[in-house]
């Protein structure tokens, strides 16, 4: 299979998968484009959005990716604007990335409840 072949078949990830991608995001293992402190840094961020085509941008929003993201072990040695720069990156689609999210809450809730606070959005009491 080439790799044009690859890209054309995106497989949704199952829950627990998606389950297993929130937890490393709550540990700091992923780098997503919301942590990206401007807008304008993220192709700069994830140099794969930089070098796409038209072509490969229209695929994108054809398939509604709208969560960008790498693994931190994948970033670069240096960083622009105090964030790590990736020559790689992944995707969810919206349907993902909204279960992705359920899931993070859903964990920050557990441990908030586990150590005994209060819902505070991650500061302390």
């Amino acid at each position: 299979m080439t790799q044009k072949e690859r890209r054309k078949r995106y497989k949704q990830k199952t829950d627990e998968e998606l389950k297993k991608l929130a937890q490393e995001m709550y540990r700091g293992e992923i780098f997503c484009d919301r942590q990206v402190s401007s807008p304008e840094d993220i192709e700069m961020v994830f140099i794969p959005l930089a070098l796409m085509d038209n072509k490969e941008r229209a695929r994108l929003r054809k398939a509604k990716a709208n969560f960008i993201y790498e693994y931190m072990s994948k970033a670069g040695p240096r960083s622009i604007n105090g964030n790590p720069i990736f020559m790689s990156c992944r995707f969810l689609t919206e349907p993902e990335t909204e279960k992705l999210l359920q899931f993070y809450k859903k964990i920050s809730e557990a441990l908030a409840t586990s150590l005994g606070e209060e819902k505070t959005n991650g500061r302390g009491p």
